[in-house]
């Protein structure tokens, strides 16, 4: 009853409510908020779901994608698209500072992994979103001429990177394969090596060879 009439209160908004609440992994006041029609799961492009992977709150999770109004590809698939991009900021987010994460002194917060550590955290949450969301049909891993994969190589996560590719919808040479040229660019080794074991990769890179040798000339 006080989450009822504190979601209707004129200036809170029900659905960063359930974003919190999944965060918190508050099971009982996510199926509550959930009964609500204001509430709505897929909000701040499925910003609940991926807070809820991000502690590890399963029951959470399993309510959230039970829900048939959750849509995994809504605004043209942005949480695959951005997944990579939107991560490392939601668990920077102070409100949502997991204890596994961060430490606290005062008004202060330290983060108790190094880079890499992190690295790891952020691709294994990805993976398992991203393997939930590429089960549904209506979600398209492509969408805006292959910018997840581009984002995923830019970001450095290998991982998420052959997933991707693990797709024959995705074309990691797409913008003239921007993928490569990110990934060579701030020089992940192994994002170029996953990149390269896909043959138009490898075509679109002797490609742009004969180019620069034609400039030469």
């Amino acid at each position: 009853m006080v989450v009822q009439d504190f979601i209707t209160r004129d200036r809170v908004c029900p659905s960063t409510c359930l974003a919190v609440a999944s965060s918190l992994g508050y099971l009982s006041v996510v199926e509550l908020l959930l009964t609500d029609p204001c509430v709505d799961p897929s909000a701040s492009n499925n910003e609940a779901l991926i807070l809820a992977f991000i502690s590890g709150h399963t029951g959470v999770i399993d309510m959230l994608l039970a829900h048939p109004r959750l849509d995994l590809a809504a605004e043209d698939n942005h949480l695959i698209r951005n997944l990579c991009t939107r991560l490392p900021q939601l668990i920077g987010r102070p409100m949502y500072e997991d204890p596994d994460f961060y430490s606290h002194e005062g008004d202060q917060s330290f983060l108790l992994v190094d880079a890499e550590e992190l690295s790891k955290i952020i691709q294994n949450i990805a993976n398992k979103i991203l393997l939930l969301s590429l089960a549904h049909v209506q979600v398209d891993p492509s969408a805006r001429d292959n910018e997840a994969i581009r984002n995923a190589s830019k970001a450095g996560y290998s991982q998420v990177v052959r997933l991707f590719m693990s797709d024959p919808r995705v074309d990691p040479s797409a913008q003239n394969n921007e993928a490569l040229r990110n990934a060579t660019r701030e020089g992940y080794e192994e994002v170029v090596k996953v990149l390269l074991s896909d043959p138009r990769v490898q075509l679109m890179s002797e490609m742009d060879e004969v180019k620069e040798d034609a400039k030469l000339q």
